[in-house]
């Protein structure tokens, strides 16, 4: 795949008064205005997300940080359908990003109502979308770490944040630091084999520093008419090697649900090796993931 000839939009951090002046009133106006809003209309909000006039919502969590504001941003701007940011604040235990808000259904939701045409649709559109990604070339160099060039944050990251790394190996090595025998409690495979399959995925470094979401999974994808309408929670995205989003998608270990099936279906079996080793890395680290 050729490099994309135009620059990875950057997008810059908001002063950080400006982003607490912001946080302040996203968490104290809008908030009770959703309330207000969502009574009167007799709708519910959703986990975490505040609905309001004017096809827009506000999200607001502990772990919402400003790097998923820029990396949607960012998104949004090389063609990825995402929620349009509106703007960013934070109130020193809150995170809060306004943005409007997307059509449409979220695939986990509706999957089993959706004939096989729509779903191979929808998979082939993902495709488009992660190659897209993968076509701009980091403004960071080989360093992994998120949009802005901070910590990498996720599910299968241990602690949940770590870095930023130098490159793919020194990312890569902070799973094995994690590697002990004395603590290794599972019986199906041993610490032995374990550690040797992790550290070939350990060892390479050839892999392409990508644009990655990290989390493409049916709740993170929303549907409407048969076609993605948007791509939603960008938290755990950054500058990651290349396999990154391919295991991320069919992280779970059973790869007999419809999921993994349609990816595996329209992606190809990408990147097998890494796919074997990064499960083994992963038992390493897993007890230190934050889920």
């Amino acid at each position: 795949m050729t490099r994309h000839s135009s620059k990875f939009p950057i997008i810059s951090n908001g002063f950080p008064f400006m982003n607490r002046l912001r946080g302040y009133f996203l968490g104290k106006i809008l908030v009770r205005i959703s309330d207000w809003y969502c009574a009167w209309t007799g709708i519910e909000n959703d986990l975490d997300v505040y609905k309001l006039p004017f096809n827009l919502c506000l999200k607001c969590r502990t772990r919402v940080h400003e790097q998923e504001a820029m990396a949607m941003a960012a998104a949004e701007k090389i063609g990825i359908p995402v929620p349009k940011l509106i703007m960013f604040g934070h109130d020193g235990e809150f995170g809060y990003i306004l943005m409007t808000h997307v059509p449409g259904r979220l695939l986990n939701d509706i999957h089993g109502s959706l004939s096989e045409h729509e779903l191979r649709t929808i998979s082939r559109e993902l495709k488009t979308f992660v190659d897209l990604m993968r076509t701009f070339e980091s403004p960071w160099g080989t360093q992994i770490c998120s949009v802005n060039g901070g910590s990498v944050r996720g599910h299968q990251i241990p602690h949940g944040r770590i870095g930023p790394c130098e490159d793919e190996v020194a990312f890569h090595g902070e799973y094995l630091q994690y590697a002990h025998p004395a603590s290794w409690e599972k019986t199906d495979i041993s610490f032995e084999e374990t550690l040797t399959s992790a550290k070939v995925l350990a060892a390479m470094d050839h892999h392409r520093v990508v644009f990655t979401h990290g989390d493409l999974l049916p709740h993170n994808i929303m549907v409407k008419d048969g076609h993605i309408s948007g791509i939603i929670d960008w938290e755990y995205s950054g500058w990651l090697p290349e396999y990154w989003d391919y295991t991320a998608m069919l992280r779970s270990r059973n790869l007999d649900w419809w999921w993994p099936r349609l990816i595996m279906s329209t992606f190809g079996q990408q990147y097998p090796q890494e796919f074997h080793s990064f499960f083994r890395l992963w038992m390493l680290a897993e007890d230190t993931f934050t889920w």
